[in-house]
């Protein structure tokens, strides 16, 4: 059925919440593979992943902090 945009705005109006003061986050989600030393590697850099079995693969997120 048509209705008007404002008049179901104003319906919708009491539900709706403050933006977040934050932008959102971008990511990059990848596998890795937990190393003998209980760590993966990301870039140059190696990160603990415990709790993790060695030589399991893991989900990991990349965040993308650069504007």
């Amino acid at each position: 059925m048509k209705r008007q945009v404002q008049e179901m705005f104003e319906e919708e109006k009491p539900f709706l919440g403050n933006l977040p003061l934050n932008s959102f986050s971008y990511f990059a989600q990848e596998i890795r593979t937990v190393q003998d030393d209980g760590t993966i590697q990301i870039h140059d850099c190696y990160y603990a992943a415990l709790p993790a079995r060695l030589h399991t693969k893991v989900i990991v997120r990349i965040y993308d902090y650069e504007n």
